[in-house]
């Protein structure tokens, strides 16, 4: 009798995991077609990078904005530049200034997705008692940061010069780039979104997936048997050799990446370890991680499909950097 119930129940069963199979691929299906549909009538706001091609271009061993162009839109706000290439209007080559600082980062130093007076750089320059030229540019990274302090800005009169550090100059030093290309930028773009507005990556976030594999990356990175540690550490010397001839002071701040859980911070380790070898080459470093503690990844973010730090999240990192350099 036993096996007599057991079979149709069984039988139940795997029908049941067929249809259950079924409905979560229906709606795998669904959400992309309204995703689709929603980009036709932009009824999605989007940090868009298509326009790559129409503000970037080569500059030698490295690359800067297109010079003089007005109002054009990327990731979420409009980029202008000036006559030197970079977005800060207010750059000039000579000043009356006793007091000029020069900042030189990432997206994160550049004001990604939002206007040029909220970024780090511009909230600093505010406050502080001189004048800040920002020499930031999205995807920079510690090859970049030394090739400006070498050729860039000597140009300039610049006493200090600010490095805003972020663990994934690691990660981008080899890679290529191409702005020739709108498609290349539109079909990464796609596939990232697709991803990030599915009920994917709110699993992941869930699951602490995201967390996870962003860790393990970040460890083999900055591990010594990783080959690129020697490439970076390289570079960081030629930045403090660089800034010694020009005279200039330099400090490096090292930028937090938003994690669910700020106040249990994952990557403090690797904070730590370049910590350690940025005093080891005799600079001055500062880990800008605790500005973090007890905020919401939320809060700190551009929004749920962009990690870049919002306006309010660039404040309390440029109080916190005034408090040093101010």
């Amino acid at each position: 009798m036993r096996a007599h119930f057991c079979g149709p129940f069984f039988l139940e069963i795997s029908v049941l995991k067929k249809n259950i199979t079924l409905i979560l691929f229906s709606l795998t299906i669904s959400l992309v077609i309204s995703e689709v549909i929603l980009r036709s009538f932009n009824l999605v706001p989007m940090v868009d990078q298509s326009n790559a091609h129409l503000l970037f271009e080569n500059h030698g061993d490295t690359y800067k904005l297109k010079k003089n162009f007005q109002q054009i839109e990327f990731a979420g706000s409009l980029i202008s530049s000036n006559q030197f290439g970079y977005r800060d209007q207010t750059m000039k080559r000579q000043s009356s200034h006793k007091r000029r600082v020069a900042f030189i980062g990432d997206s994160w130093g550049f004001g990604w997705g939002f206007e040029e007076v909220e970024s780090i750089p511009k909230r600093v320059a505010k406050k502080i008692n001189g004048e800040v030229l920002n020499f930031s540019i999205p995807g920079f990274n510690v090859r970049d940061y030394s090739n400006t302090i070498e050729k860039e800005l000597p140009k300039f009169d610049i006493d200090e010069v600010v490095v805003l550090l972020h663990l994934n100059d690691i990660l981008e030093m080899n890679m290529e780039r191409n702005f020739s290309s709108k498609d290349i930028h539109e079909t990464k773009f796609l596939v990232y979104e697709l991803f990030q507005r599915s009920l994917l990556a709110p699993l992941a976030e869930f699951l602490k997936l995201t967390n996870k594999s962003s860790v393990k990356v970040f460890n083999r990175a900055y591990s010594k048997e990783n080959k690129k540690l020697a490439l970076y550490t390289t570079f960081l010397k030629k930045m403090i050799e660089s800034s010694k001839r020009n005279k200039q002071e330099i400090k490096f701040f090292i930028l937090p990446i938003p994690f669910a859980n700020s106040d249990n911070y994952p990557l403090f380790h690797i904070h730590q370890q370049l910590l350690e070898l940025l005093n080891k080459l005799g600079a001055r470093a500062f880990d800008l991680s605790p500005v973090y503690k007890g905020k919401r990844k939320s809060a700190m973010t551009i929004n749920s499909y962009d990690p870049h730090p919002n306006s309010f999240a660039s404040k309390l990192l440029a109080e916190e950097i005034l408090k040093i350099i101010k």
